[in-house]
């Protein structure tokens, strides 16, 4: 399966598994997506950050030229006011029925050894679960897909899974997850060392449950992270796939277990 070119899309990779991956299956392919104004020195990106989006408008993310927004044909990244986690707007990523995988996302980058990425999402109920990629983590300078967490379906709900670009496979047991609280907001947060080595780790909460953990392996050639939240999704249905995204932040710190 291959993506339709995109109409003034750059060649720079940005890639996200197809929909086989988001229903569950596993995966066929990597598609392109754009790096073209993302900053040339992730090094000066200042951390602690965070996007609240009470600005109307990504420039949070965008505004001092680390970070980017990306949206294909059949998708949309706006702020609405119609639901908000902590102010009175929040970003709404919707993706529309396509032939191809539509993105609506906005991404980061950042110099950062180890460290926390933090976003609330709202996914709202419909009349069957349908799978989108929802925060990924990535190589900077060569972009480079590395890790995605996924909501994918599970029978009548979603549940987070975890895919590996370097593996080509997911890494985690869908069913050894607790389910995505569909029409209610959850906050998904990372912990991400991101080595070369065999130090390197990832571990993911949900509502401050531990759901996910790498354990110790390589996850990154760099410390150069790229953090990108919003909607990957391919759908068949007429009813508009709808995702809210509010309170994304990044700061440094190690990897705390709970005692």
């Amino acid at each position: 399966m291959s993506a339709r070119p995109r109409r003034g899309a750059p060649a720079a990779p940005l890639g996200a598994v197809v929909a086989a991956v988001l229903a569950g299956c596993d995966p066929d392919v990597v598609v392109g997506h754009d790096a073209v104004t993302a900053p040339a020195v992730a090094a000066e990106s200042p951390v602690p950050w965070s996007a609240h989006h009470e600005t109307g408008d990504v420039s949070e993310w965008t505004g001092d030229g680390f970070g980017w927004r990306y949206v294909t044909e059949a998708a949309s990244l706006v702020t609405g006011a119609d639901l908000a986690h902590g102010g009175s707007l929040a970003l709404v990523a919707t993706v529309t029925r396509s032939d191809a995988l539509e993105q609506a996302v906005v991404g980061r980058r950042v110099r950062l050894t180890e460290g926390y990425y933090t976003a609330w999402y709202h996914v709202p109920a419909t009349s069957a679960p349908a799978g989108r990629v929802l925060l990924k983590l990535s190589a900077s300078e060569p972009y480079a897909d590395l890790f995605d967490l996924i909501a994918t379906p599970r029978e009548s709900e979603l549940a987070i899974r975890l895919y590996d670009h370097g593996a080509g496979a997911f890494v985690t047991d869908l069913d050894a997850v607790p389910a995505v609280p569909v029409g209610a907001w959850f906050e998904l947060e990372a912990f991400y060392r991101a080595s070369p080595g065999e130090d390197g780790r990832l571990v993911v909460w949900q509502n401050g449950a531990r759901i996910l953990d790498t354990g110790s392996r390589r996850t990154a050639p760099d410390e150069q992270v790229t953090f990108i939240v919003g909607s990957v999704a391919e759908i068949d249905s007429s009813e508009p796939l709808v995702t809210y995204v509010d309170d994304a932040a990044i700061r440094a710190g190690q990897y705390l277990p709970a005692p």
